[in-house]
C-alpha cells in the first residue's frame, strides 16, 4: 500500500527537479494571480492532466509553489475539494534570479501572498478565485481567435509611463461619478482583473482594455456612495467610459 501524503505538508526529502517551460508558466501565473486552483493552473499550462497533478506535487514539495492551510477549512464540507496554490519561496527566488522579476530577496513570499490578498478570509479567497477564473477564461477565449493578440498586465505596464509603473496601485482609476442624489463624488476604482488585446483582423487595428469585476453577495444598491455596491461600480465605470 502506498504512502499517503498530506495536501498541506511537504515531504521532508523531495526528489529534486529541473524546471520545464510548463513549470515556468505555473510559477509566473501564481506571481500574477496570487492564488489559483489546480484546474485553473492546468488551463494555463496545458499538457496531460494526470502528469500535471503529479508535477504540481513535485513543485510543492520543492517549495516552488505553496498550498495555503486555509483550504482544509474552506472546502471541509464541500462536494468538491480543489487544491489551492500560491507562490512558494523557491518559486519567488527563481523569478527573481532567473527570470529577472523585481522581487526583493528579503521578502517571505508565502507570507506576503497571505497578507496581500487576506488569504485567511474564506470569502476573500472565493472572490479572488472567481475573479481569476474569469480573467483566465476571457484570455483563453480571445487567444483562440486568429488575429487577436492578448497582453498580460506586466506587458501593459511595460508600455506605460514610469509614474504608472512605479505606482503602488498602477491600475487604480480615479473617477468622478454622479450618484442618485444627483451630486458628484470621487472614487479610485481598482478592477478585480485586467484584460488587454489588439484586434488586427481589419485594416485599422482595435486596441481594447477590459476591466473585470467579480462580485459575490454584494449589495445591489446602497444609499452611501462611498460604500461599494453594484450600482456604485456601474456609476463609476459609466463615468470612465463617457470621459474616455
Amino acid at each position: 500500500m502506498g504512502k499517503h501524503y498530506s495536501r498541506t505538508k511537504r515531504k521532508s526529502d523531495p526528489r529534486p527537479i529541473n524546471l520545464t517551460d510548463r513549470d515556468t508558466v505555473v510559477i509566473e501565473a501564481l506571481h500574477r494571480f496570487v492564488i489559483l486552483t489546480t484546474d485553473q493552473l492546468f488551463k494555463l499550462a496545458g499538457g496531460g492532466r494526470d502528469g500535471f497533478r503529479k508535477r504540481m506535487r513535485l513543485l510543492y514539495d520543492n517549495a516552488y509553489v505553496a498550498r495555503p492551510d486555509i483550504q482544509n477549512d474552506l472546502f471541509r464540507y464541500g462536494d468538491e475539494r480543489p487544491t489551492l496554490y500560491t507562490l512558494g519561496k523557491a518559486g519567488a527566488e527563481y523569478l527573481r534570479v532567473v527570470r529577472g522579476f523585481q522581487i526583493p530577496k528579503t521578502i517571505d513570499w508565502e507570507r506576503k501572498a497571505r497578507d496581500r490578498k487576506n488569504l485567511r478570509g474564506q470569502f476573500q479567497i472565493l472572490h479572488d478565485l472567481g475573479a481569476n477564473g474569469a480573467v483566465i477564461d476571457l484570455n483563453a477565449a480571445l487567444a483562440d481567435i486568429d488575429g487577436i493578440q492578448v497582453f498580460s498586465p506586466t506587458e501593459i505596464l511595460g508600455m506605460a509611463p514610469a509614474w504608472t509603473r512605479n505606482a503602488k496601485h498602477p491600475f487604480s482609476i480615479p473617477t468622478r461619478f454622479t450618484w442618485i442624489d444627483h451630486r458628484q463624488y470621487e472614487r479610485n476604482v481598482i478592477p478585480d482583473g485586467i484584460v488587454a488585446y489588439v484586434d488586427e483582423r481589419k485594416d485599422n487595428a482595435v486596441r481594447a482594455l477590459l476591466f473585470v469585476e467579480f462580485d459575490q453577495e454584494m449589495d445591489v444598491n446602497r444609499s452611501d456612495p462611498s460604500q461599494s455596491s453594484i450600482r456604485q461600480k456601474i456609476a463609476c465605470y459609466t463615468a470612465m467610459f463617457k470621459n474616455k
